[in-house]
């Protein structure tokens, strides 16, 4: 039926992970601007090869990285999965409606090109919200919307429709993270702050994203 969350079922692959965050990005990456600007420096992944990640124990994921290939995300998504179920963390900045397909993520979900905006901080005392990055990024917009989430999705905040905007989940050995909105675009400046949003709170959410990637 149509919105119906479904999920692909493929066998785990057990993968020997090593120490550090690194980033699946490349040109023209917004995320990759951002930490930039915030004087954060992250390694990029070449490949999402078993050599690759097994350099790493963390994952961060550009906003831009499905849509344009990114290490060759198309082809080797599932890479990431086996990542996650190994015992490594994965965060994802802004999953792109045009690209995001069932499978991508270890528990289903369905988006919409809808523009919206995050309304909610629903778990303030959440390790991301900490140090300001709570009612600063109220209004940060999102270019797409989650529509519907699997129950196993832990919601963190929710969008101006209530749908859920940021989600976590723990899957296999590992944690998975999505943000929706786009606070990376309020640290570069293409989107200018607009209701509660503040370019502070915005670096602040990025880096607090930095700190649940490395912590255990």
């Amino acid at each position: 039926a149509e919105g119906e969350l479904t999920a692909t079922v493929r066998p785990a692959r057990e993968l020997a992970l090593g120490e550090g965050v690194g980033m699946v990005t490349g040109e023209g990456d917004p995320v990759a601007q951002a930490l930039r600007r915030l004087e954060i420096e992250i390694e990029a992944l070449p490949d999402l090869s078993e050599a690759a990640l097994g350099e790493f124990n963390a994952l961060l994921v550009g906003s831009e990285a499905h849509e344009k290939d990114f290490a060759g995300l198309h082809e080797d998504w599932p890479m990431l999965l086996d990542f996650i179920n190994s015992g490594g963390r994965v965060a994802l900045i802004q999953l792109q409606d045009t690209a995001h397909e069932p499978g991508f993520l270890p528990l289903p979900m369905t988006l919409s090109d809808d523009r919206t905006a995050l309304a909610e901080v629903v778990a303030p005392d959440h390790p991301l919200f900490a140090d300001g990055a709570g009612e600063g990024v109220v209004d940060c917009v999102s270019y797409d919307s989650i529509t519907s989430a699997d129950e196993g999705w832990t919601v963190l905040a929710r969008d101006r429709s209530g749908n859920p905007s940021i989600v976590e989940a723990a899957v296999g050995g590992g944690a998975v993270l999505l943000i929706q909105p786009s606070p990376e675009r309020y640290v570069i400046g293409t989107e200018s702050p607009t209701g509660q949003t503040t370019v502070e709170a915005c670096g602040q959410l990025l880096r607090n994203v930095m700190e649940w990637l490395q912590a255990r």
